[in-house]
């Protein structure tokens, strides 16, 4: 009997051991969980807060760097904004070649379309696609006639005061001054070379040309002598027909002979500034022109006074011709001036 009295007073001691364990189980257990939430939540806001500013500081750096990466005195940034334009990385590409036929892709166009010389001046790389395919120029003849002209002028046979007579049949539609006002009876050569190379007048280089060369044919035997190159269709002699390749021989030869730097300081304030001035808004003495389905444009990009490239693209009913021509350039430009070293990337 008495050992079953110690059994009940051994029972009961132990259960009021287990009952005050449990009861100090239930409430320090809540307590620590609260304390790791806590703690949680009072290291996460910062984590959460911390990655907001540096997703923002970084965006606002790549920003920055967008804006460093193009020199606003040669681009149109403002103009790039607003078309949605963006810089390239030159460092994506390993020629011109990958930058040109890019856009080929990327526009739709069919090569077939597009006659294309490059020439990089700093290395002597070159570029080209279908460049003795013959086109229309449009107004880019105007470029060698000037040349031509002022070869005549260095010579002696002329003088920039001298005075061309004008012919009703030299009246040509277009742009610039001469064509939009009366009409004189004569007018100095280099009043005629300024018109058709800045507002591409087209009666002021029909005066030129005709006035000083007598009739079409004799002309186009003029600029092939003065290329030094007879290689051309049959059709040469009958319209303003150019290869790109006959183009970049005219850019060639003018780009750095002071002999010709009065064309280039002409072609530097061609207005307006479309195609490949669209975005490259100095430092691109250019030649554009378009006629019924072509849309052509030429030029020598110069920086610091040096010839950087010339580039010519003359188009026939190319897909999306205007946006191929302005983008070609400017992507070429920032390509070129990164591997000379001219940007501000380097």
């Amino acid at each position: 009997m008495k050992t079953n009295h110690y059994y009940y007073i051994a029972f009961i001691i132990l259960s009021i051991c287990a009952a005050t364990l449990a009861i100090h189980l239930n409430h320090s257990e809540p307590s620590v969980n609260v304390a790791e939430n806590q703690s949680s939540q009072v290291q996460s806001e910062p984590v959460t807060s911390s990655i907001s500013q540096s997703q923002q500081q970084s965006s606002e750096e790549l920003l920055a760097n967008e804006d460093e990466s193009l020199d606003e005195s040669i681009y149109d940034v403002e103009l790039m904004k607003k078309n949605g334009i963006e810089a390239i990385n030159p460092e994506d590409y390993a020629s011109v070649d990958e930058i040109i036929n890019e856009q080929i892709t990327q526009l739709g166009i069919d090569p077939a379309t597009v006659s294309i010389a490059f020439h990089n001046y700093l290395d002597d790389q070159r570029y080209y696609l279908n460049e003795n395919v013959f086109h229309n120029s449009a107004s880019i003849y105007k470029v060698p006639l000037a040349a031509m002209v002022l070869d005549l002028v260095n010579s002696g046979v002329y003088s920039m005061d001298s005075q061309i007579p004008f012919q009703d049949s030299y009246y040509q539609e277009g742009a610039g001054a001469i064509s939009n006002n009366e009409l004189r009876p004569s007018y100095s050569i280099q009043e005629l070379i300024d018109e058709s190379l800045i507002h591409s007048d087209n009666t002021a280089a029909w005066t030129l040309m005709m006035g000083i060369y007598g009739d079409f044919p004799s002309s186009r035997q003029a600029l092939l002598d003065f290329l030094n190159y007879y290689d051309v269709p049959d059709n040469f002699y009958q319209d303003i027909y150019f290869s790109a390749n006959l183009i970049e021989m005219t850019y060639d030869k003018i780009m750095s002979d002071p002999a010709y730097e009065y064309i280039i300081t002409q072609l530097s304030q061609a207005e307006p500034h479309q195609l490949f001035t669209s975005y490259v808004k100095s430092g691109m003495a250019n030649k554009y022109g378009r006629y019924e389905s072509m849309v052509n444009d030429s030029g020598i990009y110069y920086e610091n006074g040096q010839p950087i490239y010339s580039l010519v693209i003359l188009t026939d009913g190319a897909a999306s011709a205007d946006v191929f021509l302005e983008m070609t350039n400017l992507n070429i430009n920032q390509w070129v001036r990164h591997q000379a070293g001219l940007d501000q990337r380097n």
